[in-house]
């Protein structure tokens, strides 16, 4: 949950004590998703970017969905995210507007990780 909350400080998202149950659920959530997805009891080591990204991606939904998400912070996250060497600018044809960047940025965090999983898949019996 430490590097949840430092990949939402790194895109600009504050959050408060108010945030810590969702933050739970939210990684609560992602690793069920992947458990279910994956027929595994626990997450794979190799999914936990993933994992993270997909709570987070969660995280961003249920603020935005709630109204707790700030113009200031949803400018903040648009277009152009950097980390180490890897670098996304996110392109949105519809609309320039900072509502349609968050939620471009909220579907690809929402579906990291879609391609690994198929990796971990194991067979149910």
């Amino acid at each position: 949950m430490e590097y949840l909350q430092k990949k939402l400080t790194a895109l600009g998202i504050a959050f408060d004590g108010d945030d810590e149950d969702l933050l739970k659920s939210c990684c609560k959530k992602a690793a069920a998703r992947i458990k279910t997805a994956c027929n595994v009891k626990a997450v794979p080591d190799g999914m936990m970017y993933a994992a993270t990204d997909m709570a987070c991606g969660e995280f961003l939904s249920a603020k935005k969905i709630a109204g707790g998400l700030t113009a200031a912070e949803a400018n903040a996250v648009v277009r152009h995210i950097q980390e180490g060497d890897a670098s996304v600018t996110y392109a949105v044809e519809d609309s320039d507007s900072p509502s349609a960047y968050v939620n471009a940025l909220i579907g690809r965090l929402l579906g990291a990780g879609e391609r690994v999983m198929a990796h971990y898949r194991k067979m149910g019996w």
